[in-house]
C-alpha cells in the first residue's frame, strides 16, 4: 500500500484487499496448470472476473503494475473465452504468460 494513504477506512479497505492475494495465486496456478487441458472445465469466468476486480482496484489502492498486469490477462482471458480460437496454442501460451506475470506480482506485493 502507499504510504500516502492514512484514512484508517482506506487502510481497513487495502488490508482486506492484499488479505486476498494468497486466494488469488492459488486461483491463477490452477488455471495455469490445466490450461493446456480440459480447457472448457476451467473456471475462465471467475479468473476473468477476479482479474477484472484487481486491475480496478489495485492502482487506486497503491498497485499501479498489478493493476495493469491483471488487466492486460483480464482482456486475454476474455479473448480465450469468447474466441472460435480458443485451443490456439499461441492464444494459450499467451494467457498462461499474462496470468504468469501476475501470479509474479502478486507474489512480489
Amino acid at each position: 500500500m502507499a504510504e500516502e494513504m492514512v484514512s484508517p477506512a482506506l487502510a481497513r479497505v487495502a488490508a482486506r484487499f492484499t488479505s486476498r492475494f494468497p486466494k488469488h495465486r492459488a486461483m491463477l496456478e490452477e488455471v495455469r496448470r490445466d490450461l493446456h487441458g480440459n480447457l472448457p472445465d476451467l473456471p475462465l469466468k471467475e479468473v476473468q472476473s477476479m482479474l477484472h476486480d484487481l486491475a480496478g482496484t489495485a492502482a487506486p489502492l497503491g498497485y499501479p503494475e498489478l493493476g495493469n498486469l491483471a488487466s492486460d490477462a483480464e482482456g486475454k482471458v476474455k479473448t480465450l473465452r469468447t474466441s472460435d480460437a480458443a485451443m490456439s496454442s499461441a492464444l494459450l501460451q499467451q494467457v498462461d504468460d499474462s496470468l504468469q506475470r501476475v501470479t509474479k506480482e502478486l507474489e512480489a506485493s
